[in-house]
């Protein structure tokens, strides 16, 4: 695939349905940073699924943010906590070689969420072969 606005190899997917049309998008990684990273409201799916999306969205960014932070998987008191008060983002890579693979599928995910706007549902679609053993 090709980006769209350039031509480049695309890297990133993007799916909107707006009036109930299938909106389809491939972006090379400078024309996609705008899109990465921000929590989109509405999928276009439905008021629950949208929801769910969305969730699991913010939960996956806050748990690879406090990877990140702790260098340890959060449990589930500091993931509430951090859920209801965010802290500072860290860019700092956790020294426990597990826990920096645990944090890459974590964002992974996420990046998977934004570009379909839908969890995986299906083996196929989990695009993290390298993670299997987690």
């Amino acid at each position: 695939m090709r980006c769209d606005q350039c031509q480049r190899p695309a890297s990133h997917h993007f799916v909107e349905i707006r009036d109930g049309e299938k909106l389809e998008r491939h972006l090379c990684a400078e024309h996609a940073a705008p899109h990465v990273g921000r929590i989109p409201r509405d999928f276009g799916l439905g008021p629950m699924e949208d929801a769910v999306a969305a969730g699991a969205l913010a939960q996956c960014r806050t748990i690879s943010r406090l990877m990140r932070r702790l260098g340890r998987e959060p449990t589930g008191d500091e993931l509430a906590e951090e859920m209801a008060s965010p802290g500072p983002p860290s860019s700092k890579e956790p020294s426990d070689p597990i826990v920096r693979r645990q944090a890459a599928y974590v964002e992974r995910m996420a990046t998977f969420i934004e570009q379909h706007g839908r969890l995986p549902t299906s083996e196929s679609e989990l695009p993290f072969a390298e993670f299997k053993d987690l």
